[in-house]
């Protein structure tokens, strides 16, 4: 029962949806899974027990090595996601996805994992997630907050000077309302005066009619 298991595990390994290679201190290649060689054009006895940059010089050889050495010394996971850095390899992604966007490049999530024998780390394996249609749809709706935000600013600016308007409307019925008032008072102080006037006159004629 345990000889298969072997067999089981690189089975699994070289049918998984996703990269697979394993890299030793030297960046020397020990292990390339199929999802690499299907879509890096490289095969396994291409790659294997040969620098990674021998058939891959345009990687990023400063921030790769780092983070191989990183996972050695602490001996702890690693993490590269593709909104940090969208992508390791070039590789073409899948054309046969329904995709809408374009991207250059597959953009993929990286993890960097350390494989360990008696508690000493002696190699690190390294994950490539193909996240190409996740990286697309984000940019999409991105893409549409932007243009409603762009959409309710410029609604926005132009509700303003009508806002404006109003108010000088409103301070103008205000001001006129105003006038009106005051020359209803004077109109009534006018009256009440006439009214008051005339009392007084007639008061007084018959004070003398009676004298």
């Amino acid at each position: 029962m345990n000889s298969p298991a072997p067999l089981l595990s690189d089975l699994v390994v070289e049918r998984v949806d996703f990269g697979i290679f394993v890299l030793d201190r030297d960046m020397n290649v020990l292990m390339w899974n199929r999802f690499m060689q299907d879509h890096s054009g490289l095969s396994a006895e291409q790659v294997v027990g040969k620098s990674l940059f021998t058939h891959f010089p345009e990687l990023p050889r400063v921030w790769l090595s780092r983070k191989i050495e990183s996972v050695f010394q602490l001996g702890s996971f690693a993490f590269s996601s593709w909104e940090q850095r969208p992508y390791l390899f070039k590789f073409e992604f899948d054309h046969d996805r329904p995709i809408t966007g374009s991207v250059d490049y597959m953009q993929q999530d990286c993890t960097f994992m350390p494989l360990t024998r008696d508690r000493e780390v002696v190699a690190v394996c390294v994950t490539i997630s193909d996240v190409t249609h996740v990286s697309i749809v984000q940019r999409e709706r991105e893409e549409a907050v932007a243009k409603l935000q762009e959409y309710a600013d410029r609604e926005g600016s132009r509700a303003l000077p009508t806002a404006a308007t109003s108010r000088r409307d409103c301070r103008t019925n205000t001001h006129a309302g105003s006038a009106t008032a005051a020359t209803c008072r004077c109109c009534c102080s006018i009256s009440t005066t006439s009214r008051r006037s005339t009392t007084s006159s007639a008061t007084a004629s018959a004070i003398l009619c009676c004298a």
